[in-house]
């Protein structure tokens, strides 16, 4: 069977999901952050606001009824993690692409597009993406160090190529098309790169007409890397239709099936990204509370199947994540169980005390007494309070 065969049965397969009535109804997730917490971003600012409505059949998995940086790797490590070693080489091929991006001019794809490559086939391993993305989640800062100007779009880049990567998985791409998927959202961000960076990471609300200059953007951006070389019309359709909605609210009014399957999962993973990392005018979000706040706020602009793809993929307790045991130990999430997304592999790094302890691997699923109490960000950890205390 040809790729482009099973492509097509891959989409009349989601299409069918779609139409087929929700499955019965799970309790629904703890209340979406307010409003407030959670502004529009850049590329949905102008839109009406969604309704509130019913998300049981979208539930986030229930809580357990007991719960409440250097970039360089050293030899060993790159040699064990040939997939980190990919995203290492695709985040250093991007910065010059998105500097030329910024400054208008062409820019050579070639080593970006192979690194993609390079980086699909490995991260089918299952070890091999599990070192990823923990890898990921401890060197953001690294990355955003490659490049003063366009360091932050590298972070934006990688992210949302491992959340391409997972949710491909759970519906099943062919690989042909997981890996147009996983390009489109390593490329997307160009489109960004364009906007001057005073309005990208302006703290306040954009103004009319720097609203009109994000919404085209996209555009712009797919056209630069057209005529940079990339000749896959699905990729450079995906990034156009990034800020499009499933009910019509983008800025084009495409709405249903005008907007490519591609195109709607990028959009979904590209404000996925975005809220659960900082931006200037708002706090970031917990991964849980990030997809609980879109299907609260814009349920309606996304496809079902994608949401539902993108809750099955993302773990509550993802590798990098810090979090408090009911031992009152703080540790780092390092891996996680496919089936009991509760029970993940954690490090040890702080004693009940806050102090230092030599890190110690305890695996949850094998330690039923012990539970996580609550997830915590990096600038809470003990260090960081201590620091911040000094500063004052």
């Amino acid at each position: 069977m040809t790729e482009r065969r099973r492509t097509i049965q891959w989409l009349r397969r989601r299409r069918r999901g779609a139409a087929e009535p929700p499955a019965a109804a799970e309790p629904p997730p703890e209340p979406a952050p307010a409003e407030a917490d959670v502004p529009p971003l850049p590329e949905e600012e102008g839109l009406a606001a969604e309704p509130e409505v019913e998300a049981a059949e979208l539930a986030l998995p229930e809580e357990e009824a007991e719960s409440e940086t250097g970039m360089e790797l050293g030899e060993a490590e790159a040699a064990a993690s040939p997939a980190v070693d990919a995203l290492r080489q695709l985040a250093r091929a991007l910065v010059p692409v998105l500097r030329a991006a910024q400054a208008r001019k062409p820019a050579a794809l070639q080593e970006v597009i192979a690194a993609v490559r390079r980086l699909v086939e490995l991260a089918q391993d299952e070890d091999a993406f599990g070192a990823l993305e923990l890898w990921l989640a401890e060197h953001e800062a690294a990355l955003r160090a490659l490049d003063e100007h366009v360091g932050d779009l590298v972070v934006k880049s990688a992210n949302t190529l491992v959340y391409a990567l997972k949710v491909a998985r759970v519906l099943e791409m062919p690989e042909a098309m997981r890996t147009k998927l996983v390009l489109a959202a390593a490329l997307h961000t160009v489109a960004l790169a364009r906007i001057p960076e005073e309005v990208r990471n302006k703290p306040s609300a954009l103004e009319d007409k720097e609203r009109e200059l994000v919404a085209r953007t996209w555009s712009e951006g797919a056209a630069w890397l057209k005529q940079s070389g990339l000749a896959d019309a699905e990729v450079l359709r995906a990034i156009e239709e990034v800020p499009e909605r499933l009910d019509g609210s983008g800025p084009k009014g495409l709405s249903g099936n005008e907007i490519s399957t591609l195109g709607r999962i990028l959009g979904l993973l590209s404000m996925f990204e975005a809220l659960i990392h900082y931006r200037p005018w708002r706090k970031r979000l917990l991964p849980r509370d990030a997809v609980a706040a879109i299907i609260k706020e814009h349920k309606r602009r996304f496809e079902h199947a994608h949401l539902k793809a993108l809750i099955e993929s993302v773990s509550l307790y993802p590798p990098g994540t810090w979090v408090r045991l009911n031992s009152g130990e703080i540790a780092e999430v390092v891996r996680t169980h496919l089936h009991h997304p509760l029970r993940p592999v954690v490090e040890v790094r702080y004693a009940k005390s806050g102090e230092p302890v030599v890190p110690r691997r305890v695996d949850l699923l094998e330690m039923p007494n012990l539970r996580i109490e609550a997830c915590m960000y990096p600038e809470e950890l003990p260090h960081a309070r201590s620091q911040r205390q000094a500063e004052r």
